[in-house]
């Protein structure tokens, strides 16, 4: 190969390809993609982390009694008033008295309405109270037990939600949970001046879920105790301040109502009181079991509760 031949190759093997000196002087820009197949059409995108929470939220209000399904709360409660204006005056029957007789198993006390035996369901003028009227058990003994179904559905939606609704009908006949729960840290006594005195209950038929709802209008009690007996409730809330703002309550169903913080001493004797009452009650149960408690007498001690 002459000089001038190796020269010459030498310059060609310095310049690029004709076809790669084309690519590098495009502009900097994406070719088009190429259409997809129609068989491989893009899949729909995913539904809002939101939408799907309003749907969990939706499904977590669904009730199921006695075979009826209720999206919520408000849909069991027109359920409810539309059967006491359909058995006014009367006794329930068929699919409406199935529908009841589930209801009331929620109720906190449903043993004591049931015992000794239920036979018939219904809504009438309540034998304790005649100036008002209420669903009510009749008993096989002949005997009636009024109760609130309001209260049964505050058990099913109850504002507190950190308990399922199952657990709360199974607990309202008398069943309790198996698994162990952990152990309890010892509980700090409530502050002075956190307990109030409802008067004015007397002869109104008013539940303990309706002295509940009245008064978490102006502040949520910790719990409510209702003396039927002598026509006054007391409620206990978690500091003075809420106590104060509960006495702005002035009417629960209709009812003129008086609500006083209880004075410190008062308030110890209540204490007091329900305290050896609670002891009590669980003496009564270890009782049940014969000697040496439960596992140790005849049999495991079952409790029973009584009507």
């Amino acid at each position: 190969m002459s000089a001038m031949d190796t020269t010459d190759a030498a310059a060609d093997s310095t310049e690029e390809p004709a076809t790669k000196k084309a690519r590098t002087e495009e502009p900097d820009t994406e070719p088009a993609a190429a259409p997809a197949p129609a068989s491989e059409a893009p899949a729909p995108a995913p539904a809002p982390a939101d939408a799907e929470e309003e749907e969990d939220d939706d499904a977590a209000k669904v009730r199921v009694i006695a075979g009826r399904r209720f999206a919520n709360r408000d849909e069991l409660w027109a359920h409810v008033l539309s059967l006491q204006r359909k058995i006014d005056g009367g006794v329930a029957e068929g699919a409406d008295a199935f529908f009841l007789f589930a209801l009331v198993t929620c109720h906190p006390g449903a043993n004591e309405k049931l015992a000794p035996g239920a036979a018939k369901i219904g809504f009438d003028i309540n034998q304790e109270y005649p100036d008002t009227k209420s669903f009510f058990v009749e008993r096989t003994d002949g005997s009636r037990a009024g109760f609130s179904a309001r209260k049964c559905v505050d058990e099913l939606y109850p504002k507190d939600s950190t308990k399922s609704a199952l657990t709360l009908g199974r607990q309202s006949m008398g069943a309790r949970e198996y698994k162990e729960s952990p152990q309890k840290k010892a509980r700090d006594p409530p502050p002075r001046g956190a307990h109030v005195r409802i008067d004015g209950l007397s002869g109104q038929a008013i539940q303990y879920g309706e002295i509940k709802e009245a008064l978490s209008e102006f502040a949520v009690p910790r719990f409510v105790d209702l003396n039927d007996d002598e026509g006054y409730a007391i409620a206990r809330f978690d500091d003075n301040e809420s106590a104060v703002k509960a006495c702005a309550c002035v009417e629960i169903e209709g009812a003129a109502v008086t609500v006083v913080v209880m004075a410190p001493e008062l308030e110890d004797a209540y204490r007091k009181d329900a305290d050896a009452k609670r002891e009590a009650a669980r003496e009564a149960k270890r009782g049940k079991g014969g000697k040496g408690g439960r596992g140790r007498g005849k049999g495991r001690g079952r409790s029973i509760r009584s009507a």
